[in-house]
């Protein structure tokens, strides 16, 4: 997938089931997967809704060949080595 189509589809107000792979800890606010809203898409990156944190979390615009689509999810690697997956985000439908 290209990065300008990912920054097509993660846009401010769109909902998605994300996982995170990469927290391991159970009592951590972003472990496993939860529904969050895209806050602020930026040309740095996007902000994903958290409980407690109006602004959002920040990530950074992937590289391209670190986006892949997968029977309508999105996967993200580069987090915390350039081949490791780092997030799933699932379309919520509208």
């Amino acid at each position: 997938m290209k990065l300008v189509e990912l920054k097509r589809r993660l846009t401010a107000g769109t909902v998605w089931n994300v996982t995170n792979h990469y927290i391991k800890l159970p009592d951590h606010p972003c472990f496993g997967t939860r529904r969050r809203t895209i806050v602020k898409s930026t040309t740095g990156g996007f902000r994903l809704s958290q409980d407690g944190r109006p602004e959002g979390d920040r990530i950074r615009w992937p590289k391209a060949t670190q986006i892949k689509e997968e029977n309508g999810a999105l996967l993200i690697f580069g987090h915390p080595t350039p081949d490791a997956l780092f997030l799933t985000l699932k379309p919520i439908a509208s």
